[in-house]
């Protein structure tokens, strides 16, 4: 999770008063915000103009915020702060106070090995980190044995099960591994798959598999607490105003990343 960073004199800071009072908490919360959903999406404290829009933004507001020096527009002279898109804006100094999106990236990236680490220890014997038989255990020093091959179950052994009748049975006979996949999407409700996965690149900060996208978006349906009948627009505002919560379910899951 990113935090929004504030300066504790900032409430008190020559730039804050000299706003007119009667819109002063009008305006900083306009500020507040906006910079909120900057740290949020990650953009290095760049505001779009259908951003802005997005935030109900008056332009008498934007105004005041650039005539203070709070933000700067797109033609700005400041060389502390990048330049943003015609009609967008940028925080002054944001990155003097939050973490950039690389920065972000990087540490998302660290901790999904951290966790990745993890869960291969559990699953492998002790001494034997990539699971491979010989090793050794570290306490007694005694070799690790291989793992004998699972007995099949009366209960789970499908190897023997009667090939289903070709007439009628529902099942995907004859699809490519590219029509499966839209089958499922379609399924769960997915209208636009490449759109869900460009969602995860961008606000999330992972690539994953086509199956691994429409399991995320299963899992992120399942919190929501009334019936949702457009999942492309339910999941899409989950990656950007939730993205750490559509991180931790890629992280509990063991979803496959795309190298």
């Amino acid at each position: 999770m990113v935090w929004q960073r504030i300066d504790d004199q900032f409430g008190v800071s020559q730039k804050v008063i000299r706003i007119p009072r009667k819109r002063r908490q009008q305006v900083i919360g306009l500020w507040t915000l906006a910079n909120n959903y900057a740290v949020r999406a990650l953009t290095d404290g760049i505001i779009e103009e259908h951003e802005l829009e997005e935030l109900d933004a008056k332009d008498t507001d934007v105004a005041e915020l650039v005539r203070v020096g709070l933000w700067h527009g797109s033609s700005h002279r400041c060389s502390a702060c990048a330049r943003p898109p015609a009609g967008g804006v940028v925080v002054h100094d944001f990155l003097d106070y939050n973490f950039s999106r690389e920065q972000v990236m990087a540490d998302r990236e660290k901790e999904r090995v951290r966790k990745a680490a993890q869960r291969q220890s559990r699953r492998s014997p002790t001494g034997t980190p990539d699971g491979t038989p010989g090793g050794s255990d570290p306490v007694s020093g005694d070799p690790v044995p291989s793992r004998p091959d699972p007995v099949p179950s009366p209960l789970t052994d499908t190897t023997h099960e009667p090939q289903s009748s070709p007439e009628g049975d529902g099942s995907p006979k004859g699809l490519d591994g590219g029509e499966v996949v839209s089958l499922r999407a379609r399924a769960v409700g997915i209208k636009d798959l490449p759109e869900v996965l460009r969602l995860l690149r961008s606000h999330v900060g992972i690539t994953v598999t086509e199956a691994g996208a429409i399991e995320l978006v299963q899992e992120t349906t399942k919190r929501a607490r009334d019936e949702v009948k457009n999942v492309d627009a339910y999941f899409a505002r989950a990656c950007r105003k939730s993205p750490d919560e559509v991180r931790d379910d890629y992280d509990r899951l063991d979803i496959a990343a795309v190298s």
